[in-house]
């Protein structure tokens, strides 16, 4: 079970400590979870409108290392006259009155005259916030409105120090090709068994995502349930119902196209949350670390002889600093013209240093008369989030011209 060191259910009909906004009550209605839920009544509006659904100050983080607040959210919107709209329509939570986090829940248009339910599982990761007393603010906010009635249902609003599990992870994009990264979680972390579960849902945790195309998903065995960065308000869906509650969980898929001309590295946090009916019951937290093709420039330049009978040398530095939990590297060369007929010696070398060269972490090297394209292996457990130098030497002698790509490839995990 996670280690809850909030819960505010409202279940013993109180405020728990929250000050209700001016157009919010306590709601018996049982909307979500249990009997009581927070509702805010919100206005149709022609322009950009926000209404205050509740604050509460004063909540202790100064124990807690890893805090992620957790809650479910219920929009319920009506319009007898035409389609209703709620452009931009988002919770957003505010800590200590001035930090915004905005998770937009629909965009647009319903699709019919009538009632419509937007339901969701909202994860915010508010590990910058850790050790200190912090102030937590829900605000309904709207770009565009046109609807008859709107309300808000807040419920289960959990702050928990970590998930149940938690792993780290990493991709690296060193070309323009979708990359698929899963992470299998162990058996006995997965295991479901003894946990009655009915519905699971996943959440991005550090919006915005950092890349305009990604994509994860939580695969079970029972099913599987998505988010994407393809509209605003896929980062978090609506819960799934599995066909019979899942026994284990399978695994997280993270599919990601990036365009060349990125390089730059981030993480992104994914929660993904097994509940019963509306209780959470085992949370898992996956950190994965993106770099974008992780070396800048993207690759060396090619390496060329142009005589004939010539012997050439010559090196080049890399600066680099990949992010993620672990990396390694290997030396790619590929003959782009000619072949290893032509060389009589020549070999291109890898050696990873320190930013001041004092720390030598290894080196790999490629003869070029051993094949028209090799990998070599690779230099394992170097330093992330370090500058390093990935120096490049190469030394030739051919009887033609040749044209060879030479490439760092590097592993993040």
């Amino acid at each position: 079970m996670p280690n809850i060191v909030q819960l505010w259910d409202f279940e013993d009909g109180t405020t728990q400590g929250w000050s209700l906004g001016g157009n919010t009550v306590l709601d018996g209605s049982g909307a979500l979870q249990g009997t009581y839920s927070l509702r805010c009544s919100f206005p149709s509006s022609t322009g950009a409108s926000s209404v205050s659904i509740a604050s509460i100050s004063n909540i202790d983080l100064t124990a807690v290392s890893k805090p992620i607040l957790i809650f479910l959210v219920k929009v319920v919107i009506t319009r007898t006259t035409a389609e209703p709209r709620w452009n931009g329509g988002s919770v957003i939570v505010r800590i200590n009155g001035t930090s915004d986090i905005r998770i937009i829940l629909h965009d647009g248009s319903f699709p019919s005259i009538g009632t419509h339910t937007v339901l969701r599982v909202v994860a915010v990761d508010l590990s910058q916030w850790a050790g200190q007393t912090i102030s937590i603010e829900l605000i309904e906010y709207q770009d565009l409105g046109y609807f008859s009635s709107g309300d808000m249902y807040i419920d289960n609003i959990i702050i928990v120090d970590g998930a149940d599990f938690e792993y780290n992870t990493g991709i690296v994009f060193n070309d323009n090709e979708d990359k698929t990264l899963e992470v299998s979680v162990p058996s006995a972390d997965g295991d479901l068994s003894g946990i009655t579960v009915d519905r699971f849902a996943i959440c991005l945790a550090t919006p915005d995502w950092k890349y305009s195309l990604m994509s994860a998903e939580a695969v079970t065995n029972q099913g599987s349930v998505k988010i994407d960065s393809t509209s605003n308000t896929s980062k978090h869906v609506n819960y799934t119902v599995p066909g019979t509650p899942p026994t284990s969980f399978q695994s997280l898929k993270i599919r990601v196209k990036l365009s060349v001309g990125a390089y730059d590295g981030w993480s992104e946090k994914i929660v993904v949350i097994f509940l019963n009916g509306w209780n959470y019951q085992r949370i898992y937290m996956f950190n994965v670390f993106y770099t974008a093709n992780g070396v800048s420039p993207r690759y060396t330049n090619a390496v060329s002889t142009t005589t004939y009978g010539s012997s050439v040398t010559g090196s080049k530095d890399i600066n680099v600093k990949i992010h993620g939990n672990k990396f390694s590297v290997a030396l790619k060369v590929k003959y782009l013209v000619g072949d290893p007929s032509v060389v009589s010696v020549g070999s291109v070398t890898l050696t990873v240093y320190s930013s001041d060269r004092t720390t030598n972490y290894g080196s790999v090297s490629v003869d070029l008369k051993a094949g028209s394209e090799q990998v070599t292996t690779y230099i394992t457990d170097l330093p992330t989030d370090t500058d390093l130098i990935f120096s490049i030497s190469w030394g030739i002698t051919a009887s033609a011209r040749i044209v060879l790509l030479i490439i760092p490839l590097i592993k993040v995990s």
